[in-house]
């Protein structure tokens, strides 16, 4: 935690635990080595175990990914030690070929739209505490169960859609 820091801002329960978006992009970057491609789809990710980290010792990861069928396990251990390694998260992960998203009719599903300030307080009451480093989420529009729309803060970088399938 000492050479970074900014992993302090991530507690869950009062643990300091990995980000889920570590092991989306610890997928995605096997994902990207068996498939040589970006063109890539998450299909599912269940944290089963979160990775927690402690001031005194450093985790070593693990991710394996059986390319065929797309399922991924990322497994994670005290750094330099033979202990046996711990399932934290396994998933299903997919080279998909490159193509434009298709075009949905404009009001084709109704938008209702989501404050950051609601998450934030939602995520602390569920005992996700979300320190400034991670207070990235700018607010969106949620159709059901969806999110449509994520916005993110202006520091350079530009909104971001997620497509809907």
């Amino acid at each position: 935690l000492e050479t970074h820091p900014t992993l302090k801002d991530h507690r869950v329960g009062g643990a300091v635990v990995l980000a889920g978006a570590a092991y989306v992009e610890m997928a995605l970057a096997a994902g990207r080595e068996v498939h040589g491609s970006d063109s890539l789809e998450l299909e599912e990710l269940d944290i089963v175990a979160p990775v927690v980290f402690d001031s005194d010792h450093g985790r070593s990861t693990r991710c394996e990914l059986q390319p065929r069928e797309g399922f991924f396990r990322i497994f994670s251990r005290p750094r330099l030690s033979d202990e046996e390694w711990t399932l934290n998260a396994s998933g299903r992960l997919f080279g998909v070929p490159c193509s434009a998203p298709a075009s949905i009719a404009a009001g084709a599903f109704p938008n209702e739209p989501v404050d950051p300030a609601d998450h934030y307080r939602l995520a602390k009451a569920l005992e996700l505490d979300y320190g400034p480093a991670f207070r990235s989420f700018a607010g969106g529009c949620r159709s059901g169960e969806v999110l449509d729309d994520l916005g993110v803060p202006q520091h350079g970088a530009s909104a971001m859609t997620c497509r809907r399938r």
